[in-house]
């Protein structure tokens, strides 16, 4: 599992299984130009299930 958040309030904007998919919905709603872009991240989260 991936999420996206907004690290100045650890703020889950969306999970996901597939990353690429994060990948989307940070360019579909931020603007790299925009100062809130620098404070959103990709970032694994919880256990491999198949380990």
């Amino acid at each position: 599992m991936h999420r996206v958040y907004d690290d100045r309030t650890n703020e889950t904007l969306f999970e996901n299984e597939d990353s690429f998919e994060c990948v989307g919905f940070i360019d579909d709603n931020f603007d790299e130009n925009d100062d809130d872009f620098a404070h959103i991240w990709i970032e694994k989260v919880g256990g491999d299930k198949h380990a």
